[in-house]
C-alpha cells in the first residue's frame, strides 16, 4: 500500500510540474532563433515550415498569424 500511495503522488507531482513548465513556455515563448538588435526582436523563423514547435506552440496559443520570410 505504502508503494502503491509513494508512485501515485510521484506521478501527481509529474505531472503538476511537466503541465506547469508547458504552460509557461506556451505563455512566454522562447529565445530560440530569436534575434536581438538594439531594442528590437525578430524571429526569422517564425513564418518558415522550419519554425521550432516552442514558437509554433507560442503561435497557436496567441493567435498570432506571422508573416512569411519575403514579405
Amino acid at each position: 500500500m505504502r508503494l502503491l500511495l509513494s508512485t501515485l503522488l510521484a506521478l501527481i507531482i509529474a505531472t503538476a510540474v511537466g503541465l506547469g513548465l508547458t504552460y509557461a513556455t506556451a505563455t512566454r515563448g522562447t529565445d530560440l532563433g530569436t534575434l536581438k538588435i538594439g531594442a528590437w526582436t525578430a524571429r526569422p523563423k517564425n513564418g518558415t515550415s522550419d519554425v521550432d514547435p516552442y514558437s509554433r506552440a507560442t503561435i497557436a496559443r496567441s493567435g498570432e498569424l506571422p508573416i512569411g520570410t519575403g514579405d
